[in-house]
């Protein structure tokens, strides 16, 4: 009896465990840290912990991240060398030297931009859609194409940096959904959240 209550509290705690997913900061120093994040710009990453998620935010330098693990299991990888980022690609499937998947991706990309810009921005002309080449996975057994992209964009007069992350998933079919993951700035997550292709 005791033990099968005990087994029912562990088997609790481990579903709850999992409902509530988190993001994952990997420090330099070997150190993770369970958390939500806020902000991921060039120099900083801005995030709260999950214990504390009402709490303070903290910020720590790009330079001391190697990588963040996003709930929705996308990752982003800090301070690649050259040489790692070839070989990263190579594992993921895609080939920098096939120009007709380049240019694919980079055109879809660049479509899906500026689709977010006109949505979220209201038709911005100063935006800019950068391809995460070393992200980019393809699938040989399913066919599937998964392109990490980040749309940013000088907002107004106060010329503020603003972006929106996500990746393009295109099924091996030709249809293709897009995925949020992070932006610059609360007002634009329920826009591209939202955000589906026509």
């Amino acid at each position: 009896m005791i033990m099968k209550g005990l087994m029912t509290l562990v088997l609790s705690l481990l579903t709850i465990s999992c409902v509530f997913a988190q993001d994952k900061l990997y420090k330099k120093d070997g150190n993770c840290v369970h958390c939500k994040i806020d902000e991921v710009n060039d120099d900083y990453v801005k995030y709260k912990k999950t214990d504390n998620l009402t709490g303070p935010s903290y910020t720590v330098k790009v330079a001391d991240i190697t990588k963040i693990t996003f709930e929705n299991g996308s990752e982003e990888i800090f301070n690649k060398t050259e040489e790692n980022q070839e070989e990263q690609e190579k594992q993921n499937g895609f080939d920098r030297n096939n120009e007709e998947f380049v240019n694919y991706a980079t055109a879809l990309a660049k479509t899906t931009g500026d689709a977010l810009v006109k949505r979220c921005a209201n038709n911005v002309d100063n935006s800019t859609t950068e391809v995460y080449y070393d992200s980019v996975i393809k699938d040989p057994v399913t066919g599937e194409i998964l392109i990490p992209i980040r749309i940013s964009w000088d907002k107004g007069w106060t010329n503020e940096k603003r972006w929106i992350k996500g990746s393009i998933k295109v099924a091996a079919n030709g249809t293709k959904t897009w995925t949020y993951q992070s932006d610059s700035g609360i007002i634009f997550s329920g826009c591209a959240k939202m955000f589906t292709f026509q």
